[in-house]
């Protein structure tokens, strides 16, 4: 097998990839638990050895800094608090039967997906010459099976295969970054591809009429896009002509034109309906929260309180959820998540890699579109945005172990080769570098990259990432 992978894990991954697009991860989720068993059964005998050859590798010396290796144990640390913040919730919950339920699998999915990523990246010949393929692959196909859904209710608000309109803006967000990082690092023949996938998730994702989705996809295409001016042009370009069809068709029209409409008797009354009822539990339980995972046992309670009409399972806004069921501590602990997130994503910027920086994009427009919403707050979804998060942390983990290191602050970007111009803090010719630091050049002057003339140039970069 592939990379150690047993056949439950090459099934569970194929179905992670396959059902990010296609809004529902659990059957990978599945066969990634049973594949963590098998290897629980067969690490048994093992085990002297194993610890044996990790205390070789721990003496053995990576010449990374202290700092670094620390600030990326964070990042880990804080994610498992996170995780475990439920099962602990479980003991003050105002519905224990729903703590106990949401935190095991919420635990179970940080588990699979999150720290399963590590074992993904230690093989990146089978990550991006099978896996990203088959989410690429997904998009299209969910992006065209939306359409066909909205034609067919006329008109009416198109969902997808897995999930309903609002998580099908969620999944498109996730997958079309994360394909066009993909894309854009492996170039070749998928680079045809890129034009067609946008234009069919972007019609995909105004049939939704998921209006949180709309703002978090702009917010996300922006930041893919900021890499280079004629990138940043083809986004606007492809915003101008969005909005041209939105005031073109008119229920897309009305739809978009309620964005901010902020009264009790209009399109988002259910929205406020909703945050007033949370900032009720809130106020009551505002240390430790009424649970993890208790917010729709304890709804119907708080929402006689104050005349809510909507009864519905989360607060949509991931911040009031979560404060509503973890209370401050777990508020503090899940910004603190996003913050050394937000450190581990920018670091991996600086690299110039732009799977790095489809994968960053993908986390900040998914949290743009949570700030109305929680789709990821639910294992069908939520797996994609977990396993996501453990791309970047065992990434940048393994940046932090495998880069030389040099005084300074920041992840340091390559500096320009002789011949090559620099403009704005941007190459001509286009560089990226991997999580082993290595460096690749195309040279938009000569028309051809290194790689395609059988001449790669590697050069090694000295980088240190913020501690």
């Amino acid at each position: 097998m592939e990379a150690g992978f047993t056949w439950a894990g090459l099934a569970g991954w194929f179905l992670m990839f396959a059902g990010i697009p296609l809004g529902n991860v659990v059957p990978g989720l599945v066969f990634l638990l049973v594949d963590g068993v098998i290897r629980a059964f067969k690490a048994r005998g093992h085990a002297r050895e194993d610890r044996r050859h990790a205390g070789e590798k721990r003496t053995a010396g990576t010449g990374t800094r202290a700092g670094t290796r620390d600030c990326a144990r964070m990042l880990a640390t804080a994610i498992w608090a996170f995780g475990g913040l439920g099962l602990v919730s479980v003991l003050w919950s105002l519905n224990k039967a729903g703590t106990a339920g949401y935190s095991v699998t919420l635990f179970l999915v940080i588990l699979l997906s999150c720290f399963g990523a590590r074992r993904l990246i230690q093989n990146e010949r089978l990550l991006l010459g099978f896996f990203f393929p088959v989410l690429v692959a997904g998009t299209f196909v969910t992006s065209i099976y939306a359409l066909v859904d909205y034609f067919m209710k006329g008109g009416g608000r198109a969902d997808t295969l897995g999930t309903q309109c609002n998580g099908l803006g969620t999944v498109l967000i996730l997958s079309v970054a994360l394909s066009l990082g993909y894309i854009d690092r492996v170039r070749g023949r998928w680079l045809l591809a890129r034009v067609p996938l946008v234009a069919v998730s972007v019609a995909a994702l105004l049939a939704s009429m998921s209006r949180g989705a709309w703002v978090g996809f702009t917010v996300m295409g922006f930041i893919y896009a900021t890499r280079t001016r004629r990138a940043l042009a083809w986004v606007l370009v492809i915003a101008f002509l969005t909005v041209a069809v939105i005031y073109a068709t008119p229920p897309l029209k009305a739809r978009f034109l309620t964005i901010w409409d902020m009264s009790f008797n209009g399109a988002n009354h259910d929205r406020l309906e909703l945050w007033t009822v949370t900032l009720k539990m809130i106020e009551r339980h505002p240390l430790l929260g009424v649970g993890v995972g208790a917010y729709r046992g304890v709804y119907p309670a708080f929402k006689g309180l104050v005349g809510g009409q909507e009864d519905l399972a989360s607060a949509h806004n991931i911040f009031l959820q979560v404060l509503a069921e973890s209370g401050i501590l777990g508020l503090i602990l899940f910004i603190y998540v996003l913050y050394l997130l937000g450190r581990a994503g920018v670091a991996l910027l600086r690299t110039g890699d732009l799977l790095f920086r489809g994968l960053f994009a993908a986390l900040a427009g998914t949290l743009v579109h949570q700030l109305v919403d929680t789709t990821v707050y639910w294992a069908d979804i939520g797996g994609g945005f977990w396993l996501v998060v453990g791309l970047i942390l065992s990434y940048y983990e393994s940046s932090c172990r495998g880069m030389p290191q040099k005084e300074g602050t920041g992840l340091q970007p390559p500096a320009p080769t002789p011949g090559r111009k620099r403009e704005k803090g941007l190459y001509r010719g286009e560089v990226y570098q991997d999580h082993r630091g290595q460096v690749y050049g195309r040279d938009k002057g000569r028309g051809q990259s290194q790689g395609e003339t059988g001449a790669e140039a590697r050069v090694s970069l000295s980088v240190v990432i913020t501690t």
